[in-house]
Protein backbone atom coordinates (compact mmCIF):
# COMPACT_ATOMS: atom_id res chain seq x y z
CA UNK A 1 0.00 0.00 0.00
CA UNK A 2 2.84 2.38 0.93
CA UNK A 3 4.50 1.59 -2.40
CA UNK A 4 1.30 2.55 -4.24
CA UNK A 5 0.99 5.88 -2.37
CA UNK A 6 4.66 6.61 -2.99
CA UNK A 7 4.21 5.98 -6.71
CA UNK A 8 1.26 8.37 -6.97
CA UNK A 9 3.19 11.05 -5.07
CA UNK A 10 6.07 10.69 -7.54
CA UNK A 11 3.73 11.15 -10.52
CA UNK A 12 2.15 14.24 -8.92
CA UNK A 13 5.57 15.74 -8.33
CA UNK A 14 6.57 15.20 -11.94
CA UNK A 15 3.35 16.84 -13.14
CA UNK A 16 3.95 19.82 -10.88
CA UNK A 17 7.45 20.25 -12.28
CA UNK A 18 6.05 20.18 -15.78
CA UNK A 19 3.52 22.91 -14.94
CA UNK A 20 6.22 25.05 -13.35
CA UNK A 21 8.33 24.69 -16.45
CA UNK A 22 5.43 25.98 -18.55
CA UNK A 23 5.26 29.09 -16.39
CA UNK A 24 8.97 29.80 -16.79
CA UNK A 25 8.55 30.95 -20.44
CA UNK A 26 7.47 29.98 -23.94
CA UNK A 27 8.05 26.45 -25.09
CA UNK A 28 9.01 26.24 -28.76
CA UNK A 29 7.94 23.05 -30.49
CA UNK A 30 9.30 22.14 -33.90
CA UNK A 31 7.31 19.85 -36.17
CA UNK A 32 9.42 18.25 -38.85
CA UNK A 33 7.71 16.60 -41.79
CA UNK A 34 10.03 14.50 -43.86
CA UNK A 35 9.38 13.50 -47.45
CA UNK A 36 11.62 11.26 -49.48
CA UNK A 37 13.31 12.67 -52.54
CA UNK A 38 14.88 15.94 -53.56
CA UNK A 39 13.48 19.46 -53.71
CA UNK A 40 12.79 21.68 -56.72
CA UNK A 41 12.53 25.45 -56.51
CA UNK A 42 10.87 27.60 -59.20
CA UNK A 43 11.39 31.37 -59.14
CA UNK A 44 9.80 33.98 -61.36
CA UNK A 45 7.29 36.80 -61.72
CA UNK A 46 4.07 35.30 -63.11
CA UNK A 47 1.13 36.93 -64.87
CA UNK A 48 -1.96 35.52 -66.58
CA UNK A 49 -2.40 32.55 -64.24
CA UNK A 50 -6.15 33.24 -63.92
CA UNK A 51 -6.74 33.11 -67.70
CA UNK A 52 -6.97 29.32 -67.91
CA UNK A 53 -9.95 27.19 -68.83
CA UNK A 54 -11.42 24.63 -66.46
CA UNK A 55 -9.58 21.31 -66.63
CA UNK A 56 -6.10 22.77 -67.11
CA UNK A 57 -3.44 23.78 -64.60
CA UNK A 58 -0.07 25.50 -64.77
CA UNK A 59 2.24 23.49 -62.52
CA UNK A 60 5.79 22.93 -61.37
CA UNK A 61 6.26 19.23 -62.06
CA UNK A 62 8.64 16.34 -62.35
CA UNK A 63 8.52 14.07 -65.40
CA UNK A 64 10.15 10.75 -66.20
CA UNK A 65 11.52 9.58 -69.56
CA UNK A 66 8.03 8.90 -70.96
CA UNK A 67 7.03 12.59 -70.63
CA UNK A 68 3.43 11.52 -70.38
CA UNK A 69 2.06 11.89 -66.85
CA UNK A 70 3.74 14.02 -64.19
CA UNK A 71 5.45 12.00 -61.46
CA UNK A 72 4.80 14.82 -58.99
CA UNK A 73 3.42 18.32 -59.35
CA UNK A 74 2.45 21.52 -57.54
CA UNK A 75 -0.07 23.91 -59.03
CA UNK A 76 0.51 27.62 -59.46
CA UNK A 77 -2.70 29.30 -58.37
CA UNK A 78 -4.49 32.59 -58.98
CA UNK A 79 -3.50 33.60 -55.43
CA UNK A 80 0.03 34.29 -56.64
CA UNK A 81 1.20 37.87 -56.14
CA UNK A 82 0.84 38.75 -59.82
CA UNK A 83 3.90 40.24 -61.44
CA UNK A 84 6.06 40.03 -58.32
CA UNK A 85 8.96 37.68 -57.71
CA UNK A 86 7.60 34.42 -56.36
CA UNK A 87 9.15 31.14 -55.26
CA UNK A 88 7.34 27.80 -55.59
CA UNK A 89 8.87 24.80 -53.80
CA UNK A 90 8.15 21.20 -54.73
CA UNK A 91 9.39 18.40 -52.45
CA UNK A 92 9.61 14.68 -53.06
CA UNK A 93 11.41 14.58 -56.42
CA UNK A 94 12.03 10.86 -56.99
CA UNK A 95 14.94 9.15 -58.71
CA UNK A 96 12.77 8.33 -61.73
CA UNK A 97 12.27 12.05 -62.42
CA UNK A 98 14.50 13.21 -65.30
CA UNK A 99 13.26 16.76 -65.80
CA UNK A 100 11.66 19.45 -63.66
CA UNK A 101 9.37 21.68 -65.68
CA UNK A 102 7.03 24.62 -65.60
CA UNK A 103 4.24 23.18 -67.71
CA UNK A 104 0.55 22.91 -68.46
CA UNK A 105 -1.27 19.69 -67.56
CA UNK A 106 -4.84 18.50 -68.00
CA UNK A 107 -7.11 17.12 -65.29
CA UNK A 108 -5.49 13.67 -65.69
CA UNK A 109 -2.03 15.13 -64.92
CA UNK A 110 -0.95 14.55 -68.51
CA UNK A 111 1.61 16.90 -70.01
CA UNK A 112 0.07 19.31 -72.52
CA UNK A 113 2.64 22.11 -72.96
CA UNK A 114 6.13 22.60 -71.56
CA UNK A 115 7.06 26.22 -70.84
CA UNK A 116 10.49 25.80 -69.21
CA UNK A 117 12.58 22.79 -68.23
CA UNK A 118 15.80 21.73 -66.50
CA UNK A 119 17.52 18.35 -66.43
CA UNK A 120 17.74 16.80 -62.98
CA UNK A 121 21.15 15.36 -63.92
CA UNK A 122 22.56 18.88 -64.08
CA UNK A 123 22.02 19.16 -60.32
CA UNK A 124 23.61 15.84 -59.33
CA UNK A 125 25.71 17.51 -56.63
CA UNK A 126 22.95 19.74 -55.27
CA UNK A 127 20.12 19.01 -52.88
CA UNK A 128 17.89 21.54 -54.63
CA UNK A 129 16.99 21.67 -58.33
CA UNK A 130 16.45 25.28 -59.39
CA UNK A 131 14.46 26.71 -62.28
CA UNK A 132 14.44 30.49 -62.78
CA UNK A 133 12.03 31.72 -65.48
CA UNK A 134 12.24 35.48 -64.91
CA UNK A 135 9.13 37.45 -65.84
CA UNK A 136 6.69 35.20 -67.68
CA UNK A 137 3.09 35.36 -68.89
CA UNK A 138 1.49 31.97 -68.18
CA UNK A 139 -1.94 32.89 -69.55
CA UNK A 140 -3.62 30.55 -72.02
CA UNK A 141 -2.95 32.46 -75.22
CA UNK A 142 0.57 33.41 -74.16
CA UNK A 143 1.32 29.71 -73.62
CA UNK A 144 -0.10 28.79 -77.03
CA UNK A 145 2.13 31.44 -78.56
CA UNK A 146 5.25 30.40 -76.66
CA UNK A 147 4.84 26.64 -76.98
CA UNK A 148 3.00 26.23 -80.31
CA UNK A 149 2.82 29.20 -82.67
CA UNK A 150 6.39 30.44 -82.19
CA UNK A 151 8.28 27.12 -82.40
CA UNK A 152 5.91 25.19 -84.68
CA UNK A 153 4.41 27.77 -87.04
CA UNK A 154 6.23 31.10 -87.19
CA UNK A 155 9.14 29.86 -89.29
CA UNK A 156 6.81 29.94 -92.31
CA UNK A 157 4.27 32.39 -90.94
CA UNK A 158 6.01 35.64 -90.12
CA UNK A 159 9.57 34.55 -89.42
CA UNK A 160 12.40 35.62 -91.73
CA UNK A 161 10.24 38.48 -93.04
CA UNK A 162 7.91 36.04 -94.80
CA UNK A 163 4.30 35.17 -93.93
CA UNK A 164 2.82 32.31 -95.93
CA UNK A 165 -0.77 33.02 -97.03
CA UNK A 166 -0.38 36.45 -95.46
CA UNK A 167 -0.68 34.86 -92.01
CA UNK A 168 1.73 36.23 -89.39
CA UNK A 169 1.93 33.96 -86.34
CA UNK A 170 4.78 35.73 -84.59
CA UNK A 171 4.39 37.03 -81.05
CA UNK A 172 2.33 40.20 -80.91
CA UNK A 173 0.78 39.59 -84.33
CA UNK A 174 -0.78 36.13 -84.27
CA UNK A 175 -4.08 36.89 -82.55
CA UNK A 176 -4.94 39.78 -84.86
CA UNK A 177 -4.07 37.58 -87.86
CA UNK A 178 -6.14 34.61 -86.69
CA UNK A 179 -9.29 35.49 -84.80
CA UNK A 180 -12.24 36.63 -86.88
CA UNK A 181 -10.07 36.93 -90.01
CA UNK A 182 -11.28 35.50 -93.30
CA UNK A 183 -9.10 32.75 -94.76
CA UNK A 184 -7.22 33.57 -97.97
CA UNK A 185 -7.13 29.87 -98.87
CA UNK A 186 -10.54 28.47 -97.88
CA UNK A 187 -13.44 30.35 -99.40
CA UNK A 188 -16.14 31.50 -97.00
CA UNK A 189 -14.23 30.36 -93.90
CA UNK A 190 -12.45 32.10 -91.05
CA UNK A 191 -8.99 31.26 -89.81
CA UNK A 192 -10.44 31.16 -86.28
CA UNK A 193 -14.18 31.48 -85.74
CA UNK A 194 -14.72 32.06 -81.99
CA UNK A 195 -17.11 29.52 -80.52
CA UNK A 196 -16.82 27.08 -83.43
CA UNK A 197 -13.58 25.12 -83.60
CA UNK A 198 -14.79 22.68 -86.28
CA UNK A 199 -15.54 25.53 -88.69
CA UNK A 200 -12.18 27.22 -88.04
CA UNK A 201 -9.47 26.72 -90.67
CA UNK A 202 -6.85 26.49 -87.90
CA UNK A 203 -8.58 23.37 -86.58
CA UNK A 204 -8.94 21.92 -90.07
CA UNK A 205 -5.27 22.29 -91.00
CA UNK A 206 -3.58 21.12 -87.79
CA UNK A 207 -5.62 17.96 -87.32
CA UNK A 208 -4.61 14.89 -89.33
CA UNK A 209 -6.61 14.61 -92.53
CA UNK A 210 -6.19 18.18 -93.82
CA UNK A 211 -9.93 18.87 -93.87
CA UNK A 212 -9.27 22.32 -95.32
CA UNK A 213 -7.82 20.73 -98.45
CA UNK A 214 -4.66 22.81 -98.51
CA UNK A 215 -1.74 21.78 -100.68
CA UNK A 216 0.54 21.51 -97.65
CA UNK A 217 -0.13 19.14 -94.73
CA UNK A 218 0.29 21.16 -91.52
CA UNK A 219 -0.57 18.31 -89.14
CA UNK A 220 3.01 16.99 -89.08
CA UNK A 221 4.42 20.03 -87.28
CA UNK A 222 2.76 19.80 -83.88
CA UNK A 223 3.85 16.18 -83.16
CA UNK A 224 7.43 17.08 -84.10
CA UNK A 225 7.60 19.72 -81.39
CA UNK A 226 5.64 18.05 -78.61
CA UNK A 227 5.87 14.31 -79.21
CA UNK A 228 3.20 11.91 -80.33
CA UNK A 229 1.67 11.48 -76.88
CA UNK A 230 1.22 15.19 -76.22
CA UNK A 231 0.27 16.29 -79.73
CA UNK A 232 -3.38 15.26 -79.42
CA UNK A 233 -3.65 17.18 -76.15
CA UNK A 234 -2.24 20.29 -77.81
CA UNK A 235 -4.88 20.04 -80.53
CA UNK A 236 -7.60 19.58 -77.93
CA UNK A 237 -6.35 22.67 -76.10
CA UNK A 238 -6.50 24.71 -79.32
CA UNK A 239 -10.06 23.52 -79.91
CA UNK A 240 -11.08 24.35 -76.34
CA UNK A 241 -9.56 27.82 -76.66
CA UNK A 242 -11.58 28.45 -79.85
CA UNK A 243 -14.80 27.05 -78.37
CA UNK A 244 -14.49 29.33 -75.33
CA UNK A 245 -14.16 32.48 -77.44
CA UNK A 246 -10.52 32.52 -78.60
CA UNK A 247 -9.51 35.29 -76.18
CA UNK A 248 -6.02 36.79 -76.23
Amino acid sequence: MKKGIKGWMTLLAMAACALCACDDGDIHTTYTVTQEGRTAKLTGAFTGIDDWLSGYSVVLAGLDDTRNYTTIQKSLTSTLDTGRDTTVVLSGISEETLTVELCVVNRLRQLVLSLASVDVADFADDDTITLNVGSIDVGLYACLQEAVFTPDCSQCHGGSNYAAAGLDLTEGNSHDNLVGVASTRVEGAYRVLPGDSAASVLHQVVYPGNAAGLSHDHSTYIPSAHGEKASGRVLTLIDNWIQEGAAE
